[in-house]
């Protein structure tokens, strides 16, 4: 306000003709006798020529920039507020970005003008003055609605009140298997292959020498866990679901349990053996207990994921993101699986 003032008085001292928006009555213009212009009150007619701010207002053009004849009249006035309760903007901004409803920042950028206002309310007396039901009315507000919709000047359509990046359009393409999927499935029925191979030959050779100095039951265990492995990664390939992601979550633990398990009790059964035999001691090591061990182990594995299952399964679950391809947002959707909490 204190830098217009010193304009008009800079004006008035070196007698320049300028030109301002200002309101009144005000003493500002009574001190200086400038004079007062008013324009037509504007309509929707003058509305849909005046000059766009986002686009000729910063052009060089001065055609542009003065604009149609028809555009000139006064400022639209707008009567209307509105009241929106606090809660509808926490939920708004506290909620995912990407599934945020557009209603809080429509309902922030909605300006509905004194024009509009009584655009509706003639298109209400035209259809019947007298109306208990409200019928009329809502028919008015919505065949606004619809106008405005369908409006092909930009500055009249409602369209011109949504936020950015809406509409949201969903990508179609979830789940689809790759190239990449294909080869993985591929060298994982390899393996399986090579696995049933294995097992093959060990049952071929079970009186072999070699084979009963590696327990044979021990290379059974170790076979059956790393087949388990392999099943789950072709599961990993596939589209995750909530079958296939608990399948995953246990075929990988217990089949690992089986592969590994075996194999380090057997290495800790012939440490111990070496050591006692350095101290020139006798050794009975029983087979039952090794067999025990591994039971132990496997069990122990069994409940732990028993527990985790029952009370915080993996999921498939849906990762958003939000993408602008031109004019477009786009919410891409890709399917993994997990849980609420850490394990």
């Amino acid at each position: 306000y204190g830098e217009v003032q010193q304009i008009f008085q800079a004006a008035n001292a070196t007698k320049s003709a300028i030109i301002h928006m200002w309101f009144y009555p005000d003493s500002l213009v009574e001190q200086y006798d400038y004079r007062k212009n008013t324009l037509v009150e504007a309509t929707r007619e003058c509305l849909r020529h005046r000059v766009l701010p986002e686009t000729d207002r910063c052009s060089a053009s001065k055609i542009d920039l003065r604009g149609d004849e028809l555009g000139s009249c006064g400022y639209q006035v707008q009567t209307l507020g509105k009241l929106i309760a606090n809660s509808v903007k926490k939920d708004s901004l506290e909620s995912y970005e990407v599934l945020r409803s557009p209603a809080y920042e429509t309902l922030r950028n909605i300006q509905i003008n004194d024009i509009e206002v009584s655009y509706m309310l003639e298109s209400w007396a035209k259809a019947k003055s007298a109306d208990s039901t409200g019928y009329h009315a809502r028919e008015a507000v919505c065949s606004w609605l619809a106008a405005s919709s369908n409006s092909t000047d930009k500055a009249n359509s409602i369209n011109r009140f949504i936020p950015n990046t809406y509409p949201r359009e969903f990508s179609s393409d979830v789940w689809s298997l790759k190239w990449y999927n294909w080869v993985a499935i591929a060298l994982r029925s390899i393996v399986i292959g090579v696995v049933f191979f294995a097992y093959a030959a060990i049952r071929y050779y079970k009186d072999a020498k070699t084979i009963k100095l590696a327990q044979r039951e021990f290379l059974d265990l170790c076979s059956l866990g790393y087949l388990m492995v392999c099943i789950a990664a072709i599961l990993c390939a596939t589209m995750p679901t909530d079958i296939s992601c608990s399948a995953i979550q246990w075929l990988i633990s217990i089949g690992y349990t089986q592969g590994m398990v075996p194999l380090l009790i057997k290495v800790s059964a012939i440490n111990r053996l070496i050591g006692q035999t350095n101290r020139m001691k006798r050794v009975r090591i029983s087979k039952n207990r090794l067999y025990l061990a591994v039971v132990a182990s496997t069990l122990f594995i069994g409940a732990y994921l028993l527990v985790w299952t029952l009370i915080d399964p993996l999921l498939a679950t849906k990762a958003l993101t939000l993408t602008s391809e031109g004019d477009s947002s786009i919410v891409h959707v890709e399917l993994y699986c997990a849980s609420s909490s850490v394990w």
